[in-house]
């Protein structure tokens, strides 16, 4: 069994969605340099709306990111979207008691 799988699982390649990605763009100080002023701008818009669940969440993504890659553009990157698509579904969600308003 656990031999049959091994060989059903050479025969799936899974994209990396990195290798796309142009190498020196990976490795830009300007990249880097916008991505830390762009998650910095989040953070404090963030918490000056009182936000904190999302600045929470930009923080915890970046971290558990970090794990995986130890490239800080990807991290900063995935942090930033992750965030971004998390506050776009649940503003876009039902808002409460918003029924019965006159």
């Amino acid at each position: 069994m656990v031999k049959t799988m091994k060989n059903f699982m050479k025969g799936i390649k899974i994209p990396n969605v990195v290798s796309y990605l142009p190498k020196s763009l990976l490795h830009n100080r300007w990249v880097l340099y916008a991505l830390c002023i762009i998650a910095l701008v989040n953070i404090v818009i963030y918490a000056n709306v009182k936000d904190f669940n999302s600045v929470a969440t930009l923080l915890i993504i970046g971290f558990l990111v970090s794990f995986f890659s130890k490239n800080m553009i990807i991290i900063l990157a995935v942090s930033i979207l992750a965030t971004y698509a998390l506050n776009f579904v649940s503003s876009s969600s039902f808002s409460e008691g918003a029924r019965n308003m006159k």
